[in-house]
Parts: C-alpha cells; sequence; structure tokens
C-alpha cells in the first residue's frame, strides 16, 4: 500500500506482525502514562518514558546484529 516492492514485503510483513502483537502494550503504556502525569506525577511520567527509550536504543542493535533477528 505504501510502495513495497518485491524485495522488501516480506521484511514489511514481518514487521508488521510483530508491530501488531505489540500494539496492545503501547496502547496501555501511553494511557498509563496519561493518567499518571494527570495523577499529578509528571516528573515520574517522563523518567518511565525516557527509560523505555533509553532500553529500546540500547537492545535494538543488540537484538538486530547479536542475535541476527532482524526485523523481528
Amino acid at each position: 500500500a505504501f510502495g513495497a516492492t518485491e524485495n522488501n514485503f516480506a521484511y514489511a510483513r514481518e514487521y508488521f506482525v510483530y508491530i501488531m502483537i505489540g500494539i496492545p502494550f503501547f496502547m496501555f503504556s501511553n494511557g498509563m502514562n496519561s493518567i499518571i502525569r494527570a495523577d499529578g506525577s509528571p516528573q515520574f511520567a517522563m523518567i518511565s518514558t525516557l527509560i523505555g527509550a533509553v532500553i529500546n536504543v540500547i537492545l535494538d542493535p543488540i537484538m538486530i546484529f547479536v542475535f541476527h533477528w532482524g526485523m523481528m
């Protein structure tokens, strides 16, 4: 739908499957982050978001290059 060719369609399909598995967790974390911020703890909400981002930045190259998981 967005211009995928035969060469990269398999990668896009694999990525989409794993994104769909993670969507409920993403929605829960975003909802809880808003509730925590509205409850009067914006610093905790910001720190938890930053921790998640830092963990993602660290683990992405490990999973891609060390474990050879590719888009998985």
